[in-house]
Parts: structure tokens; sequence; C-alpha cells
């Protein structure tokens, strides 16, 4: 990081471009915007802290009309690994969970 760039901001008032926006009602937030064929998505996660995942049943969840997909672990190329702090995060746990919440698929 640039330490040069905080010079002058830290500990001092930081204008905000949108704050007016905002005040009045009429800010634009990520939840506001609509494209063509977006789809939302939701995410499944744990009920346990510390469990092995041996059958997702994802079978009557692929029939339901308007679910164009479900996807696990086992459907993401490459690298399956989200960058917080360490590269040892997985996007979504790959048979085993190891705490409650952690994702285990997404349903589209």
């Amino acid at each position: 990081m640039n330490l040069n760039l905080l010079h002058g901001v830290v500990g001092q008032s930081v204008p905000r471009v949108d704050a007016e926006a905002k005040v009045l009602g009429k800010g634009i937030f990520i939840a506001d915007l609509f494209f063509p064929r977006m789809l939302y998505a939701r995410v499944i996660r744990s009920s346990e802290p510390h469990a092995k995942i041996t059958h997702i049943h994802l079978e009557t969840a692929r029939l339901v009309p308007g679910v164009p997909a479900i996807l696990t672990a086992e459907d993401i190329p490459g690298r399956n690994e989200i960058h917080v702090v360490f590269n040892d995060q997985p996007f979504l746990a790959p048979g085993r969970v190891k705490y409650v919440g952690e994702p285990i698929a997404v349903l589209a």
C-alpha cells in the first residue's frame, strides 16, 4: 500500500461524493440495478460447525422451474479459493465444512 495516499486523510473528515443523494433518498445502490437476463443467487450455508459432506441432494431442486443453476465445489473449474487473507479459503466447501455458515452451494 502506498502510504503517501493516506497522508492528509487519516484523522480528517473526507467529503462523501454520494452523501447528498443518500440523505435525499435518491442514492443508487447495487440492489437497485437491473440488467437483462440477470440472475439472483442464494448461497446455501452449513448449519454444522464441523462435518463431512457425504451427499448434497440436488435432484429435486434441479427440477424446480425457474432454477437455472445449482453449483457446488465440484462445479468450479480450476482453483476453488477466494483470497480473503491467505489463498486457503474455499469459495464452496469441498467435501468438509469447518464452520457454521460456510458456503456449500449456490442456487441461481
